[in-house]
């Protein structure tokens, strides 16, 4: 008589009998399927994931998941020390109980970045933040070239100038300035071939540019351990880059928007703790004082745009001045005055005024005198 064989079975959880396509085939137990029914196992599965215990492992798991797709280093040893590491963090322990407050919203659930791409995963290199913030910090990495493994392979940042050496703008790769170059032409031609070839040195200039990479260093830095990642010369860019809406032409109304942008930025922060006041009188109000470039914003490369030697903080009244070229100053800091400023006293401006400055500051009040300054 042949051995009759079910085929169907008893989850231990809902303690329904389900058919054993029902649940998962496992190499042991009792005919070679899960004790619990695959919706039951998909549950439980849900509820693991949503424990600090669950939460810790799908980390882990996904920076073993990364290593195996990029050819990384997993450094720390085990789970189990990653796991203890983790737990005794007080900011992934707040992270986790907002998440949880949140009814578990997928932006805030906590996760692990590392702090600086290039390197591998380590204790030492892992920073913790929201699932949110990581991927910020990722696209941010990639777009400014924090990460080179990454850039290395898809992307080499170029900065594009005039012929005349004119600073234009900083592209995060060469396909998006072929992009920048598509939408300005309203066209689909294929220009990275002879952007690449003028960046290699093969050209002097492509599609009317000279094109440049971008060597400029990359800063990452953290506070405590959530993301904060600039581009050391490139910070606000990308504001003013949607103030000028991808037209290479800076009119005064764009112009005036950009100096209002850095003006509320790092730039002013730096002069202000350089100067302490203004730079000439020494007025004291920090408020009303205006930061300068001395070379201007449109003539200056990324790294002389936040250089604290090509800024002066003045007053309105000398800003005013010396950015329409009616003043400017000497290699020894005094005064120049330009003959088309009548009756100037007027304006409090006298010919003892003077500045202290520094061999750094010398190149930027060069240009100053020689591009800007009205010597007639």
């Amino acid at each position: 008589m042949p051995l009759h064989i079910p085929n169907t079975k008893k989850c231990k959880i809902c303690k329904e009998e389900k058919l054993f396509n029902e649940f998962y085939p496992l190499k042991s137990g009792k005919y070679g399927i899960d004790s619990k029914c695959k919706i039951c196992n998909l549950e439980k599965g849900k509820k693991f994931s949503k424990t600090k215990e669950g939460l810790i492992f799908e980390i882990y798991r996904n920076h073993k998941k990364g290593i195996n797709n990029y050819q990384d280093n997993l450094e720390y040893v085990s789970r189990e020390e990653f796991y203890n590491w983790l737990d005794n963090k007080k900011l992934f322990m707040n992270l986790y109980e907002e998440w949880v407050n949140d009814n578990y919203i997928v932006d805030l659930k906590p996760a692990c970045y590392k702090i600086d791409s290039d390197l591998p995963y380590t204790l030492d290199n892992l920073g913790i933040a929201t699932s949110k913030q990581v991927k910020e910090k990722i696209a941010k990495d990639r777009k400014s070239g924090a990460n080179h493994s990454f850039n290395a392979k898809i992307s080499t940042p170029v900065n594009q100038y005039t012929k005349d050496g004119l600073f234009v703008r900083r592209h995060h790769s060469i396909h998006a300035a072929e992009r920048y170059l598509q939408k300005i032409n309203n066209d689909k031609r294929r220009y990275n071939t002879s952007i690449t070839a003028c960046k290699n040195g093969r050209a002097k200039s492509a599609h009317g540019y000279v094109w440049k990479e971008d060597i400029t260093q990359i800063e990452k830095t953290k506070f405590g351990e959530k993301i904060d990642v600039k581009h050391l010369n490139n910070y606000l860019i990308e504001d003013i880059e949607n103030i000028l809406d991808n037209e290479i032409s800076i009119d005064t109304e764009k112009e005036e928007l950009i100096k209002c942008r850095i003006g509320q930025g790092k730039f002013r922060d730096y002069l202000i703790e350089y100067w302490k006041g203004c730079s000439v009188t020494n007025f004291q109000d920090i408020e009303i004082l205006v930061a300068s470039h001395i070379k201007p914003w449109r003539s200056s490369s990324s790294k002389e745009r936040l250089d604290v030697y090509n800024g002066l903080l003045l007053t309105p009244n000398l800003d005013k001045l010396f950015d329409k070229g009616y003043i400017s100053f000497d290699d020894n800091g005094k005064i120049l005055i330009s003959k088309s400023l009548k009756n100037y006293q007027v304006l409090g401006i006298n010919t003892d005024m003077k500045i202290n400055i520094t061999e750094e500051h010398k190149k930027y009040l060069t240009f100053h005198r020689e591009q800007i300054f009205k010597n007639i």
